[in-house]
């Protein structure tokens, strides 16, 4: 590596497009990020600052039920708005690259080269199911208290406490689009990530950079590890999102959260692209051989899915990968005592579409 500078990749945590960015996204990561981008710039890093929309959550699917319109509609009319703000704020992003057929070729072939190495396990789970709908039910489409905080919770992983609640771990499930419809539990046999079986490297791995990271999200790490690591969903019963390619799974798609790593690869690869910097593999700039700084911003709910399940993701390919020096992670703010949050239309907008 002698003669050159370090290379940098720095991504905020992806966008779900069912609404424009609120100001608790532009204050948090993408500022953040957008400081730390031009700081690196400054000192004569070649970087590159990145997200991409995450098109497949089913946040998109409750929103667009509440709004009377499609999930598709939703999805492009809510990357437009997001595109125009991050340009209306003059962020070092040179866009939002398309979900498209090389995204989801990108998405695939990650997970496949997963399953082919024998790192996924099949695991027969109890899951919330709404009777009146015929849907099963996860993360964004149900509700309920959060197993660890006894706070109201949506499925995945409690904002409040930052816990994850899998399967049928959330209390008092309801269906987040029609609470009247009856909640009961079915047996699926889906595919799931194990990371226990990982125990030993995480704990390696955040002994030397858990230092850097901020109090209150090193303290959920803890809390985390103290405690035997949940399964993560690799495939889900449902529609909306990427089919999952496994015969072990037919008719189901790959869990959202499943797509942040290849999803990540991939926008890197397009933005490079844009800057001069491309390299022929989707993945090319996270190859550890490449030897570039990762670092993620994002907000305190997701430093279960980015500062633990992605870095499973990673370290699942052994040592192809590079992992991230820093999960910089900020608060919420918060609007008469709750959190902003778009899924519940309940914040204050960038309004980026009224910037010029």
């Amino acid at each position: 590596m002698t003669g050159r500078a370090r290379p940098a990749v720095v991504v905020a945590a992806t966008p779900t497009p069912n609404g424009d960015l609120h100001v608790g996204h532009m204050a948090g990561p993408y500022l953040s990020g957008d400081v730390y981008a031009r700081y690196l710039r400054a000192n004569g890093r070649p970087v590159i600052y990145t997200t991409c929309t995450d098109d497949s959550q089913s946040y998109v699917v409750s929103t667009a039920h509440r709004l009377g319109t499609t999930p598709e509609q939703l999805v492009e009319t809510s990357t437009a708005k997001i595109e125009r703000s991050l340009r209306a704020m003059g962020t070092l992003m040179v866009g939002l690259p398309p979900i498209d057929d090389r995204y989801r070729r990108t998405v695939l072939d990650h997970v496949a080269d997963l399953h082919a190495a024998g790192r996924f396990r099949s695991r027969a789970v109890r899951l919330p199911y709404a009777e009146n709908a015929g849907r099963f039910l996860y993360d964004g489409l149900v509700s309920g208290t959060c197993p660890v905080c006894l706070v109201g919770s949506c499925g995945g992983a409690c904002e409040n406490c930052g816990h994850p609640n899998n399967f049928d771990e959330l209390i008092d499930p309801k269906y987040t689009i029609d609470p009247s419809d009856p909640v009961v539990y079915r047996v699926q046999t889906i595919l799931v990530l194990p990371m226990e079986e990982y125990r030993d490297r995480l704990i390696s791995y955040y002994a030397s950079h858990a230092p850097r990271w901020r109090p209150h999200a090193k303290q959920l790490i803890g809390e985390l590890l103290a405690r035997p690591l949940p399964d993560v969903p690799v495939t889900f019963p449902g529609t909306w999102g990427i089919a999952a390619p496994f015969p072990e799974t037919p008719g189901q798609v790959l869990y959202p959260w499943i797509e942040a790593m290849p999803a990540s690869m991939y926008a890197t690869w397009w933005a490079a692209g844009q800057v001069g910097q491309g390299g022929s593999a989707t993945d090319h700039h996270w190859r550890a051989d490449h030897d570039a700084e990762l670092v993620y911003f994002h907000g305190f709910d997701n430093v279960y899915h980015w500062g633990l399940v992605d870095l499973v993701m990673l370290l699942a390919h052994g040592d192809k990968y590079t992992t991230p020096e820093s999960n910089v992670c900020n608060e919420f703010y918060d609007l008469d005592g709750e959190k902003f949050s778009t899924s519940r239309n309940h914040l204050i907008w960038s309004a980026g579409s009224t910037w010029r």
